[in-house]
């Protein structure tokens, strides 16, 4: 509410374990959802991070029915798209449980964002694990991936089993995600030429170029020498550059 009245456009709800929140009242992260979703007023929110075991189809559903004051990105820390390497890492979930959670989301609203966090070189992963890893991903498409090589870190789990493969796979493999995870950006991105999209504007460019984020978390550029900070401007989709850079036009 403080921040609101402060003129603040778009809040990011942030922690660990977010979705978990939970007061001694017995106060629920989705309760706090429905109370920020009720406050009047032109702002809106948008939730960092999700963890995949923690978030329930009523989250989806109070996201995906308000468009207007939740930014329509799921943040979900996959980290493998392996069975095997997910049980190494101690996730709470399978490849089938995040791939039908994924379904779900898309199911309320087709053109959702959803991001993750990956790592790899975890464990003991092999060739054929990998060449699994990849099938999988390519079933989620993930609008946005951040990828990072496994890197040990002292009195670990991982640095006591001496788990992680050899750098030059391990980079190599990096490099190979990286590309299909620009590919399935590009292929997620190309939905919304000709579409219409509600950006905040944050800054201008050194070209005369104004950019903000639309409400699906992804920057918009706008050829426009007037200063556009802090405005709130429906923008329609005119293309998309190959290193995946969005631009747009006002209505």
């Amino acid at each position: 509410n403080e921040l609101i009245k402060a003129n603040f456009y778009e809040i990011i709800l942030t922690g660990v374990n977010t979705a978990g929140y939970l007061d001694e009242n017995n106060y629920t992260f989705f309760d706090l959802l429905k109370d920020i979703n009720a406050i009047p007023g032109k702002f809106r929110v948008r939730i960092s991070s999700i963890e995949p075991f923690q978030i329930s189809k009523e989250i989806i559903d109070l996201i995906t029915n308000n468009k207007q004051r939740w930014v329509q990105e799921f943040h979900l820390c996959l980290q493998s798209a392996n069975d095997e390497i997910l049980k190494v890492m101690n996730r709470k979930y399978t490849v089938k449980e995040f791939t039908e959670l994924c379904d779900y989301i898309r199911s309320k609203n087709p053109l959702a964002s959803i991001t993750t966090d990956y790592i790899v070189g975890y464990g003991n992963e092999t060739d054929e694990i990998f060449q699994d890893e990849i099938n999988n991903l390519n079933k989620i498409h993930f609008s946005f991936m951040n990828i990072f090589p496994y890197s040990p870190r002292p009195n670990t789990a991982g640095t006591r089993k001496n788990i992680g493969i050899d750098n030059k796979i391990k980079f190599a493999r990096t490099k190979q995600l990286q590309k299909l995870a620009d590919e399935w950006t590009n292929t997620y991105l190309q939905n919304f030429i000709g579409k219409k999209v509600e950006v905040w504007f944050e800054r201008s460019t050194i070209k005369n170029t104004q950019v903000g984020h639309s409400q699906y978390f992804f920057k918009v550029y706008v050829d426009e020498t007037n200063d556009l900070h802090g405005l709130r401007k429906d923008v329609k989709i005119t293309k998309i550059l190959a290193d995946n850079k969005v631009y747009g036009e006002i209505i």
